[in-house]
């Protein structure tokens, strides 16, 4: 069990982190984090709270302090590994790097495959959905082959370059529509 003296107070871009020394120094006892509190002229400028001030991403440096806990790298939806990748470089958390490496490759075999999704009704529906009936959606160069786009108000939506063939348009409502250079 750690002692009182082993804990230590980190603000990683704004956000405090409590953990412990033997935490940071222990997976990987090369990295930044380990020889800041190895070697006294390393230690960065603290802060009147007590905390070690370091200008980076919370975000990206979650995942790098928890897999320092435990071991495995373990990231939330909405966080890009490359962002993670960039922090364990910067920290010298290098033997997080290879599962990182293995999560870019996931995320870019989703990011992809998504892309190569075709768009349906639904999916049409939930962008009218979220998107601002002043603002103007763009569908530029997607694939709305034999979409179901009947009754749908498709005002201020950019159709530029997009696949439209035998799209039913019937009864949508497309005043301000752009469709020049349809394929």
């Amino acid at each position: 069990m750690e002692n009182s003296e082993d804990w230590i107070k980190l603000n990683i871009g704004g956000k405090v982190f409590h953990t412990t020394k033997t935490t940071l120094m222990g997976r990987d006892s090369d990295s930044m984090l380990a020889r800041m509190f190895l070697q006294e002229e390393l230690i960065p400028s603290r802060q009147m709270d007590g905390a070690y001030l370091i200008d980076r991403s919370p975000e990206y440096f979650t995942p790098l302090l928890n897999y320092l806990r435990h071991g495995q790298l373990i990231l939330d939806a909405n966080v890009n590994p490359k962002g993670v990748l960039e922090e364990a470089q910067f920290y010298g958390i290098t033997s997080a790097i290879p599962q990182i490496m293995k999560l870019i490759s996931d995320y870019n075999q989703r990011v992809s495959s998504k892309i190569e999704e075709p768009l349906t009704r639904l999916s049409i529906i939930k962008a009218l959905i979220v998107t601002s009936s002043c603002s103007e959606l763009r569908f530029q160069g997607v694939d709305l082959t034999d979409v179901d786009l009947s009754q749908l108000e498709l005002r201020n939506i950019n159709f530029k370059y997009a696949k439209m063939r035998r799209c039913n348009l019937f009864q949508a409502n497309l005043a301000i529509v752009v469709l020049s250079e349809l394929i």
